[in-house]
Parts: structure tokens; sequence; C-alpha cells
């Protein structure tokens, strides 16, 4: 039920992840407690929006109508314990995400990276 009422950049977010997981030949349950980051470039809630102008209710509130909880929520869902980033930057936010990442790969703040 939650599914359908998620913002659907979160929802495609999570199934992107999980299948790059995949690809990338892991579990994605075996990331558990990991030292994993999530960096994510996102910079609208157009879904939120949408929904307050035909006046529905946002069954599900909290984190599922926020873009900048896209990351958070992967992390969560997937017990992931590195930073976990949301960034708007506009239009390069994409890549500051991946600028992000990679400082904290070098710095040590985490071992993998999903961005």
């Amino acid at each position: 039920i939650e599914a359908v009422a998620m913002d659907p950049q979160q929802r495609l977010f999570i199934e992107s992840a999980w299948a790059c997981i995949e690809d990338a030949g892991y579990r994605p349950g075996a990331l558990a407690g990991t030292r994993t980051g999530v960096f994510v470039g996102v910079s609208t809630s157009d879904y939120k929006d949408q929904c307050q102008l035909a006046g529905a209710s946002l069954q599900f509130g909290g984190d599922s109508a926020f873009h900048f909880m896209i990351a958070n929520r992967l992390s969560y869902l997937l017990d992931l314990h590195g930073p976990s980033e949301s960034v708007d930057t506009a239009c390069s936010s994409s890549l500051v995400a991946m600028h992000r990442a990679i400082g904290a790969l070098q710095s040590g703040e985490c071992e993998l990276a999903l961005v």
C-alpha cells in the first residue's frame, strides 16, 4: 500500500539502486550493516506539489513526499551505515552527488557508495 502513495521518484530510485547492486554482483541484503554510502542528485518535489494541487492527502506523509529524503529512505531500507545525502544543486545535482561520493570513499567515510 505504501508503494502506491510513494513519490514515484523515490520508488524508481529504490528500484534502480536495487538493480545496480545486483548488477554489481552483490546481494542487497548482504550490504546491511556495512559502511555503504548513498548519494543522489535530486531537485524537485513535483509529486508532493501535484498531490497538494489535486487536494489529495499524502497518506504516508513524512519521507514519502519529500525529495530530500530519497537517499535516507534507501539507507534505512537496506540498513546502510555510510553517509546518506540527497544533493540539490539544480542542474549539477548528479555531478555533485558523484563528487561527494568519491570524496567520501577517499576520506574513508564509507567503503562502498551508491550514486
